[in-house]
């Protein structure tokens, strides 16, 4: 079962208006993430069978080439899935991706088969926001309410005052998990500990990585003084070992390919830590992807950070994930389980 070809397609897929964050809040990193170009790749093999994958933002298509370089010819029966022959860059896990499903589909097995087998049959997931007034957290909460969400995540800074939009979102949502995520922003311990006894008075919230990750000392520190329970958004295990060893969070966001992510999630699991998968506001094939490497984790799972379906315009597939009552099924199908919409990758296809 050799790798005979390999196409590439460079896309771009907007957002839809009024997804991501207020007018009011501008934000470089927030307002531009969906017009960064991302590749989808699919493989052809020698025994008929096909697998697509899909970059990160921000790989380049030097990185891609390399990977179609090391895969042609490649006999994908007499690789190690753990540590493919490719270069470790930046396209790794979208060729890690492609292989998994080509195999899968000649298998007629899921991918999660092929990463250990299945743990969970379905995925939790929840509703997503940026940086947004408190009269729009309030909106996007009855948008998520109404699309039968049990919690959110949204993106914040310590001095736009998180704890009245946790105020709006409780008022429409009271029974609502909400992740706050200040991408450090938060700052000191200080200015965490401030908040957290400002949000006192409400129930189910958690801190994402609320001050600089490489203050390990810090996190410690703070799980011993604030009842809001911290997560860490962590790559690979090389990241993980030091803050499990160190008691730094409750649960941890986890990256990295597939294969990576699945050991990782098993080393927090041995400390008794659930994890999710994150993400960077992806499309749908590294979505169906993510549920792949969640069903195969015998971790506990908290809701992942799958939500391209939210905000772009299309996720590529012929078929969208659907999310039913904050929960993705894991699916049977061989492979990831999904298919390109060709008509919609050419539609996004940039030079």
């Amino acid at each position: 079962m050799r790798v005979t070809a390999v196409d590439v397609w460079k896309v771009v897929v907007p957002a839809r208006p009024g997804t991501i964050s207020s007018a009011c809040y501008p934000d470089a990193v927030l307002d531009t993430f969906a017009d960064v170009p991302k590749f989808i790749v699919r493989l052809h093999t020698s025994s008929g069978y096909c697998g697509i994958g899909e970059t990160n933002r921000g790989v380049s298509r030097a990185e891609v080439d390399a990977g179609v370089s090391a895969l042609l010819d490649l006999d994908l029966n007499k690789v190690a899935l753990q540590q493919l022959p490719l270069p470790h860059n930046g396209a790794y896990d979208a060729f890690e991706m492609a292989i998994l499903d080509a195999l899968g589909r000649a298998r007629e097995v899921p991918a999660h088969m092929l990463l250990g087998g299945r743990y969970h049959d379905r995925v939790p997931v929840d509703y997503w926001m940026g940086l947004c007034t408190v009269d729009d957290s309030a909106e996007h909460a009855r948008r998520g309410l109404a699309g039968g969400y049990h919690g959110c995540k949204f993106k914040c800074k310590l001095e736009q005052h998180p704890a009245a939009r946790v105020a709006a979102i409780k008022a429409v949502a009271p029974d609502w998990t909400i992740t706050l995520d200040p991408n450090e922003r938060f700052y000191t311990p200080a200015g965490t500990v401030e908040l957290a006894r400002s949000l006192r008075d409400y129930t189910g919230l958690l801190f994402e990585s609320p001050v600089p990750q490489q203050r390990l000392d810090w996190y410690a520190r703070l799980r011993d003084t604030i009842q809001i329970p911290l997560a860490l958004h962590l790559g690979t295990l090389t990241h993980l070992i030091p803050a499990l060893e160190m008691g730094c969070a409750d649960v941890y966001n986890l990256n990295g390919s597939l294969t990576e992510f699945v050991a990782a999630t098993r080393a927090a699991h041995a400390a008794g830590c659930p994890v999710w998968h994150g993400s960077g506001n992806d499309l749908g094939v590294r979505g169906a992807a993510f549920v792949q490497g969640c069903a195969a984790t015998p971790a506990t799972l908290w809701p992942s950070d799958i939500f391209g379906h939210i905000l772009r315009e299309h996720d590529l597939l012929a078929e969208h994930l659907a999310v039913t009552d904050g929960y993705i099924a894991v699916t049977d199908r061989p492979g990831l389980g999904v298919e390109l919409d060709l008509g919609a990758v050419e539609r996004y296809q940039v030079p």
